[in-house]
C-alpha cells in the first residue's frame, strides 16, 4: 500500500508541476492589471529641478519588455540665470503610458507618452492651466530594486505659448516588486 501511495503522489506532484509551468507561460502572454511599484524621482539640470511621485501598473509583459500606466504628479521649477520662467513653478498630473525595454537588466530605456494637465503657481500666469499630450524618455541605471539613477527628457506639448521641457540627470528610489 506504501508504494501505491508513493507512486501515486509522485505521479500527481509531476503532473501539477508541468501543469503549473504551462499555466503560468500562457498568462505571462494575456493582458493583466499589476501595481509594480511606486517612487520618488528626483532630476535636476542646469536652471531645472523636477520632482515626481508616481505609480508603476503593468498590464503586459514579454521576454524583454513591459507596458503600463503611470499615473502620478510632478513639481517643476524652471528658470535661466536672472529669474524663473514665466509661470514657474509649475504642477502637472499625469497619466501616462509607459514602455520599458530591458525590464530586468542593468540598464532600462523607457518610453512615456500620455495625458497632463499642468497648473502654474504664479497668478499672473493667465495661460494656465492648460492640458496637453505629454512625452518623454529615459536610461535608467539599476543599481538595486529600490534605487536608480537615470537620465530623462520629458516634455509637454500644450497651447501655452511656451512648452516647458525637464532634461537633467537624477535619481529614483521606492518600493518596487
Amino acid at each position: 500500500m506504501k508504494i501505491y501511495s508513493l507512486v501515486i503522489i509522485s505521479a500527481l506532484l509531476s503532473f501539477k508541476s508541468f501543469g503549473i509551468q504551462k499555466y503560468n507561460d500562457d498568462i505571462k502572454n494575456r493582458p493583466y492589471f499589476q501595481l509594480q511599484g511606486i517612487h520618488l524621482d528626483i532630476t535636476s539640470a542646469i536652471f531645472i529641478m523636477d520632482f515626481s511621485i508616481s505609480s508603476d501598473f503593468e498590464i503586459y509583459k514579454t521576454h524583454i519588455q513591459t507596458f503600463g500606466l503611470q499615473p502620478g504628479y510632478s513639481y517643476l521649477i524652471a528658470g535661466d540665470a536672472s529669474a524663473t520662467e514665466y509661470g514657474s513653478p509649475f504642477q502637472d498630473i499625469n497619466l501616462l503610458a509607459y514602455s520599458s525595454i530591458g525590464y530586468d537588466k542593468p540598464i532600462t530605456t523607457q518610453l512615456l507618452i500620455g495625458y497632463a494637465y499642468r497648473i502654474s503657481s504664479k497668478s499672473y500666469a493667465k495661460e494656465y492651466p492648460v492640458s496637453g499630450l505629454k512625452y518623454g524618455i529615459s536610461f535608467i541605471f539599476n543599481l538595486n530594486k529600490y534605487f536608480k539613477i537615470y537620465v530623462k527628457y520629458s516634455a509637454l506639448s500644450s497651447s501655452a505659448s511656451y512648452g516647458m521641457s525637464a532634461v537633467g540627470l537624477g535619481f529614483s528610489f521606492g518600493w518596487s516588486r
